[in-house]
């Protein structure tokens, strides 16, 4: 899996856990405790560290280049100020899903005519390299 899709399901189950009334610390627990990557780990540690000392979520995102864009923190800071931060994290996971179809989708569309001009490359080098001489060495004799 790539660090999006993971981030999606995290903000997935974020959102989830949110909605399910669960307290952000808690959440934050839960989420480490069930992700398998160590870097979302690490994000879902250093995020409950900092709610710990009185930072907000979008604080303690704004530490967290890697994971989260600039647009992504100012909508979770959006929905944080609003008191939905449920919603913007589920929006915000929809958002990654949909770009994640979206790339998987070009890349699909793409593989049949890069594979058919690989094959169209190999095919030309083929006869320059290999039939033109022979054909060279033919008209040459008659």
């Amino acid at each position: 899996m790539s660090r999006r899709s993971d981030l999606a399901e995290l903000l997935g189950g974020f959102s989830t856990l949110l909605e399910a009334r669960i307290p952000l610390r808690r959440t934050l627990t839960i989420l480490e405790k069930q992700t398998s990557r160590p870097g979302l780990k690490r994000l879902c540690a250093e995020l409950r560290v900092d709610l710990e000392n009185g930072r907000s979520v979008s604080e303690g995102l704004e530490r967290q280049e890697r994971w989260i864009a600039p647009e992504q923190r100012a909508l979770i800071a959006a929905g944080e100020s609003r008191g939905r931060l449920d919603l913007a994290m589920s929006e915000l996971a929809r958002e990654l899903e949909r770009e994640l179809r979206l790339r998987r989708r070009t890349l699909n569309a793409l593989l049949y005519p890069m594979l058919i001009g690989m094959t169209a490359l190999v095919c030309m080098i083929w006869l320059v390299a290999f039939l033109a001489p022979e054909l060279k060495s033919l008209l040459d004799i008659s």
